[in-house]
Parts: structure tokens; sequence; C-alpha cells
């Protein structure tokens, strides 16, 4: 089940999968469902991934990437949702613009987002997935930075998910 961009510049994706796989850098990446085509996997700032990705977040002013990094997302294959698509000017080939103010909308408005991992919760959300799973998100055991900033950002996003009925694997 192919991502297939309907529009680049407004965010819009079509995607048939349920289920969601928020995959980060931990440990626990490797338990993910690497097999089962019925989960759509988020990578994101040009991590290395143990099995295929659908979809790619680099959400990091261009700026600060480095020349590995560079080259990396002139080969992602994959849509790679940016935070302005206008600063890439056409060196992602499949760059696709984060639907901030779609997603605010659909999830209630709330303006809290630390890391990739709550935006790619956020986007999971507005989307519809009926399941969403986190490997790899191990920013308990991280930075500082990670464990008191973006950890209890990702808890909100995730407690969102499940008061609104999503079942969310972790």
């Amino acid at each position: 089940m192919p991502e297939t961009i309907l529009d680049a510049a407004a965010g819009r994706v079509r995607c048939e999968h349920k289920r969601v796989a928020i995959i980060g850098a931990g440990a626990t990446r490797y338990q993910a469902p690497w097999d089962d085509d019925s989960w759509c996997f988020l990578a994101l700032n040009e991590i290395a991934m143990p099995g295929r990705y659908d979809r790619h977040f680099e959400l990091h002013p261009r700026s600060v990437q480095s020349e590995r990094d560079l080259a990396f997302l002139r080969e992602c294959p994959t849509p790679c949702y940016v935070l302005n698509i206008a600063e890439w000017n056409g060196l992602i080939p499949h760059a696709v613009q984060y639907p901030l103010d779609w997603i605010l909308a659909k999830t209630g408005g709330r303006r809290y987002f630390t890391n990739t991992f709550a935006y790619e919760c956020g986007m999971a959300i507005a989307e519809g997935f009926e399941e969403i799973g986190l490997w790899g998100v191990d920013l308990t055991r991280g930075t500082l930075r990670e464990r008191l900033v973006e950890a209890p950002c990702v808890e909100y996003w995730v407690g969102l998910a499940e008061g609104r009925g999503i079942k969310v694997t972790v």
C-alpha cells in the first residue's frame, strides 16, 4: 500500500493503512512489526531504519542539516514532511508540507509540539488511524531535554489519542 502524494503544498497524502508505527532510534525499534504490511511506518531525521518506511519526517530547518543528511533527503523515496516546503526549494523530491493548521483543527487546537514524535502523533490522530504504535521512542531514557521536555509532550499526544478511543501500543 504505497503512500501517494495528493497535494504536497497542502500536506495531503493518501494512506490506506489503519495502523501507524512511529519509529525512533531506541533499542525497542527492533520490536516493531516490520513484516506486517497493515502498518504505515514513519521514519525521522535520517535515522537508519531496520525495515521499510512509508513516510519520512524532517522537521528541522535546512540550515542545520549536514551534507550526509542532505544527501539522504535528496534520495528519500517516500513522502517527506517538512515544516516549510519553500525552504527546501526542490531539494527533497517528495517533500510534503506538514499540514499544521489542518492537524490543529482536527485535534482541538493545542499547539504543543516539542519534538518530531509529537508531530507524528498529532498527524496520526488527525488522519484517523485506529492504532498508533511507538517503537524506539525511548525519551525517558534519553538526554535531560528528552526526559523533561519531549517525553511529557509525547505523553500528552498519547493521552489525547487514547481519550479518543485510538489504541496505543508502546
